[in-house]
This record gives C-alpha cells, structure tokens and sequence, in this order.
C-alpha cells in the first residue's frame, strides 16, 4: 500500500545520503527534509469523488488526471481537475485531489485551502483531515497537526497512513516517544505483512523507552 511504499522509500533513501544505519540518522536537522518527504508518500489520490456520478466522459478524464497525478505530470492534471471543479465545484473528492496536487507542487496555502473546501463538502473526508495534518506539520503548528490526525482516526479507526503519520509527529516533534510506538503498533497491525522500517522504529523507542530513567516524564 502507499504508506509501506512511503516509508521504504525514505528509509533506502536516508541511508543511501549518509552510510549510517537507521537508528544513527534519526537527526533533527534531517527532520524538515526527510519526514515531508515521507508524509506526502504516505497520501495517496482519491479514486472516487462522491456519490454524484460524472458522466462517462468527465469520468474518464478525471481517471486520466489521477494517472498523471501518480506519474508526477502535474501540470496535465492540474488542467483537468480544474475543468472539471468549474462543472462540478461540489465534488469533495475533486477538491481533495487538487489539494493534493498543489501540495507536491509546493503551494501549501492552496492545498490547505483546497483540503479544507473538501472537508466542508463531505464532513467525514478522513484522508482530507490526514493531509491538513501533514500541512499543518509541515509549516510548523504541531498541535493543529496533531488534532487533524486525531480526527481522521476518529472517522476512521483504522486509517493507517494518520496512524503512521501521528506517531512520526508525537516521536520526532512532540517528544511523546510512548504514544508514538502505541501508533506504530498500531500501523503494523493494519499491514497485511509488517513494514521493515517500521519495526526498526519501534524497536528503537521501545529500547529508548525501557532505558528511560523511572523519574523522567514525556514532555506535554
């Protein structure tokens, strides 16, 4: 799945800039780069828009704009989808897609704006409310971030990518290492076969964890 694919691709491409192995590259001046890297790995398009049909032909276009979009054409696909917004401006799955688009071309003030316009269109959007916790991470608001993962888990319990992606933030920018493994954990129960990164990182905190002195406290 694309949260699998995500995390391999950073790991492998991590080790391959620095030579060291995982547990010594978790470096806070990697952060920024390494971890947006991840997190807009781990989002894959919306193939579906909502339950008012396209015609067959818009259908086929928009199907067309989602291939372009996984293949890194963005500007054909962002033509498409805004032709296809200006007929149909009340499809959330339009305004998600393009959102996403607008985040892989470094336009995060769109993105946000597009995620958000989803999300009053279809209330319930989980992987909207995942990728305004990757923006929000990503311009710094951790706790905005941390609260759009919360609310994609609410709507659904069992969204791996805003498990994964609410445990990266508590880890590496909240400092909440406990919490974080329980969403690792978490994430791994929802993989048909557990991600190799993935255990390493959990391997790592829970040693972290158990040489914790017993007075230490995680940070609120």
């Amino acid at each position: 799945m694309q949260s699998r694919k995500g995390v391999k691709i950073l790991s492998k491409f991590l080790t391959s800039r620095l030579s060291l192995s995982w547990p010594r590259i978790r470096l806070w001046l990697l952060l920024p780069l390494a971890f947006g890297f991840l997190a807009a790995c781990t989002t894959p398009a919306l193939k579906t828009t909502t339950t008012v049909p396209l015609s067959a032909e818009r259908l086929q276009h928009y199907r067309q704009a989602l291939a372009d979009l996984a293949a890194g054409s963005y500007s054909a696909a962002e033509k498409v989808l805004d032709q296809l917004i200006r007929v149909r401006p009340e499809l959330a799955g339009l305004h998600f897609n393009r959102g996403l688009l607008y985040a892989r071309t470094k336009r995060p003030e769109k993105a946000l704006s597009e995620q958000q316009q989803a999300i009053k269109l279809k209330p319930r959007l989980a992987p909207a409310y995942n990728q305004i916790g990757i923006l929000k991470r990503q311009s710094g608001q951790f706790d905005a971030a941390e609260k759009a993962y919360r609310n994609a888990l609410r709507i659904d319990e069992n969204y791996a990518n805003a498990e994964l992606n609410l445990g990266i933030l508590l880890d590496l920018y909240r400092q909440q290492p406990a919490q974080a493994l329980e969403h690792y954990q978490r994430f791994q129960a929802l993989q048909q076969e557990a991600d190799a990164s993935v255990h390493q990182w959990i391997t790592n905190l829970t040693q972290r964890l158990q040489k914790k002195p017993q007075n230490m406290q995680e940070s609120p």
